[in-house]
This record gives C-alpha cells, structure tokens and sequence, in this order.
C-alpha cells in the first residue's frame, strides 16, 4: 500500500499544527509580503514560495479544508491527533 504524501502546510507557514486562525493568517500575511513577485521581480524562486504558501493558506485558513487536511495529515503519519500513544491495529480502526 503506497503512502500518503503530503505537503507540511504548517511548516511552510511557520506555525504549529495547534496555531489558532489568527496566528495563522498573521503568519500567511507575513510570508506574502516577503515572497510578493512585486516585491521580488524575476525571482523564481520567491514565486514559487509566494504560491507555497498561498496554497498552504487556502487549506489552513478554511476550518473545513484545515479539518480535512489534518485528518490526511495524520493518516499519513505526520501528526497525531490523540495526546497519547496507541497502537493503530484493525480493532483500534474498527472502533
């Protein structure tokens, strides 16, 4: 079975997976600034960072798509959404 690969949206914006909303956008306000193609004329790297993150900010700054994202996310082994250690057996997913 392949894995899940996914892009870490958190740390493309630079914050925590438990960042509220508003740290969220201060973070994306921040970064598109610094990445803004007006702010940097034939830079292609600072273009594709400026579209980096505009994509990591349209799912984590929507509740729907950050809660599905950080379901994938943890499928994917990236993150945990429970504050202990279990083991994910085939009861565990069942129930």
């Amino acid at each position: 079975m392949p894995t899940l690969q996914l892009k870490d949206y958190y740390k493309t914006l630079g914050v925590k997976p438990s960042a509220a909303m508003p740290d969220i956008k201060k973070a994306y306000r921040a970064l598109a600034v610094k990445y803004h193609p007006d702010k940097n004329p034939d830079n292609e790297w600072s273009e594709a960072q400026f579209k980096e993150v505009n994509e990591a900010y349209s799912v984590l700054g929507d509740i729907t798509k950050r809660a599905k994202y950080d379901d994938d996310r943890w499928l994917a082994g990236m993150g945990s959404k429970t504050s202990y250690n279990e083991a994910i057996t085939p009861v565990w997913l069942k129930n």
